[in-house]
């Protein structure tokens, strides 16, 4: 098999003519020019659209890798050096690869041979070109980034952060509306309420943004809050706007972690359940066994009869859990992190201006709304998860369940009244 390999890492390059139709294209022309092959479907793509030459971990690069080593291919076809690499390691280690499977390497703007000692010390030197090309835009980049800094502007570009806007000159501004649930989470930790609970609670009063457990840990932390801004080493306080103050930050922290080592609430159910003859609420009562272990019921102290907390457990994990598919999971986590992997690539060509504001807004925007579509279906299969620690399982209750009516004599959950949201 021929397999091509094509890879565009910015905007500019597709400008000055290196996109990936033109490489397609070239690389058929080529072929069917020296008569390697007659159509195009003879020759198998990879393709590695929006990714940096830094490394060889990239999806399509992997997957040829993978067929090489598998012995499908017989000769790679690329639009120059620069397309497979722009590091001497990583470009002498795919150098050896392709030796060691026999595969036949051409670029079509390089003239690569590797028979020889002479032959690999040029082509070495080519790549230790690209490399310093690569290594010499990174400075002046970190340069004018580290000078933003110092004039007292914010300089990175990419998603706002939460609770912030984008001013006309770049810079971060409050966002009066999203600073309003920033202050509230706060205040929720504050006041002892767990991270699951506070991301309940944020999640029902608002609609714009999903918030899981680990954003309010991660809120919670960020310094950035309080107008403490870190970079490269350097502590700035003089350039993003507080919405909260330090001192609330650091009580709001010391109280998620009091609350991580508080011991887990048994009672799963306490005040949700109702007997069904009498009306009356159940009350938590509790037997030890002959080990020491302790056995949880409730009891209706009208009619003087108990159900036990592990029937009713099998029996509302029974109605919540609607059937989660592992597989669906990883593949939205990989779907997930592929999107962040893109906005990471993306804000980085935009800081090094190979992005104008325009393209930038439109790249990230639909990639962002798409990223948002990923993590509210993960929330819900998430909150559907049989394993549940004992304080989020308490609070998953909690948070969408009113009442629970039980008939004691049945033993048998006989009707479950949910909040309305």
């Amino acid at each position: 098999m021929i397999a091509a390999y094509i890879r565009v890492s910015t905007q500019k390059q597709v400008n000055e003519g290196v996109s990936i139709e033109m490489q397609k294209m070239q690389i058929i022309k080529h072929l069917k020019l020296i008569e390697l092959i007659g159509i195009e479907e003879d020759i198998m793509f990879f393709i590695d659209e929006g990714i940096s030459a830094s490394s060889l971990s990239r999806p399509a690069m992997t997957h040829l890798i993978e067929d090489v080593k598998k012995k499908e291919i017989h000769m790679i076809v690329a639009y120059d050096l620069s397309r497979i690499s722009r590091d001497i390691f990583d470009t002498n280690v795919f150098f050896k690869l392709i030796e060691k499977h026999g595969v036949i390497l051409k670029f079509l703007h390089d003239d690569i041979n590797l028979t020889t000692a002479g032959n690999r010390f040029s082509a070495n030197v080519k790549v230790a070109v690209n490399q310093f090309e690569r290594e010499k835009i990174i400075e002046r980049t970190n340069d004018g980034l580290q000078a933003i800094v110092d004039s007292g502007r914010y300089p990175c570009g990419g998603m706002v952060l939460y609770g912030y806007k984008k001013g006309g000159d770049k810079n971060l501004l409050v966002n009066i509306d999203e600073a309003a649930i920033v202050i509230k989470v706060f205040e929720l930790a504050i006041q002892g309420y767990t991270p699951s609970q506070i991301a309940m609670r944020i999640n029902e009063v608002q609609e714009n943004k999903l918030f899981s457990t680990s954003n309010i840990h991660n809120m919670l932390r960020n310094k950035k809050y309080s107008g403490v801004f870190k970079y490269k080493g350097q502590i700035y306080k003089n350039i993003i706007p507080p919405i909260i103050t330090e001192e609330h930050q650091e009580k709001a922290i010391k109280m998620c972690r009091k609350n991580n080592y508080k011991r887990c609430d048994k009672y799963m159910f306490d005040g949700l359940l109702y007997c069904n003859h009498c009306e009356r609420r159940l009350i938590c009562v509790h037997s030890v066994g002959k080990k020491g272990k302790k056995y949880y019921y409730y009891r209706c102290s009208n009619c003087e009869v108990s159900i036990g907390q592990i029937q009713l457990l099998l029996q509302m994990d029974s109605i919540k859990t609607v059937g989660i598919d592992g597989g669906l999971i990883k593949e939205l986590k990989a779907r997930n992190a592929s999107i962040k992997s893109r906005l990471r690539t993306i804000e980085d060509n935009y800081i090094a201006r190979y992005y104008n504001e325009e393209q930038f807004l439109k790249l990230t925007n639909l990639l962002e709304k798409e990223l948002l579509k990923i993590e509210k279906h993960m929330w819900s299969i998430e909150k559907e998860k049989e394993e549940l620690k004992c304080r989020d399982r308490k609070t998953y209750y909690r948070s969408f369940v009113s009442k629970i009516i039980v008939d004691l004599n049945l033993k048998k959950v006989i009707n479950t009244i949910l909040i309305e949201l």
